[in-house]
């Protein structure tokens, strides 16, 4: 019984820390650095992404593509221009960029976009948060 119990209190948070906007390569990394022998290896960078549709906790939205579009390179970690400011009982934890992302100029019809989200690579990777 009480294995069943452990089993089940470790396995809400996965649910819970997954959704609201954290992808579950995100999640899957975090919880297995804390619960398993699997480290969760931070990216060399971070590319920002833009979506038609966005992603949710069960799949990755739909990332515009062609008339030009690429991901755009954020800035690198460490840089003075992220803003951490902690967690408190009054209020969850931000991080912010005060740098603009760019994305580059349309190329014939112009692009709906839904959301933003940060990626671990240029091209393909895993979608981190959105």
């Amino acid at each position: 019984m009480k294995k069943a119990l452990v089993a089940l209190l470790v396995a809400v948070p996965l649910l819970a820390f997954a959704a609201g906007g954290k992808a579950f390569a995100l999640s899957n990394g975090v919880l297995n650095t804390f619960f398993r022998t699997t480290a969760l290896s931070a990216p060399a960078n971070t590319y920002g992404g833009l979506f038609s549709v966005c992603p949710t906790t069960g799949n990755t939205g739909t990332e515009l593509n062609g008339n030009g579009y690429t991901r755009t390179s954020a800035v690198a970690k460490g840089d003075a221009s992220w803003t951490y400011t902690a967690a408190t009982y009054i209020g969850a934890a931000t991080i912010k960029n005060t740098n603009a992302l760019s994305f580059p100029a349309v190329t014939s019809n112009a692009w709906s976009v839904a959301c933003f989200g940060i990626w671990d690579a240029a091209t393909t990777g895993n979608l981190l948060v959105w």
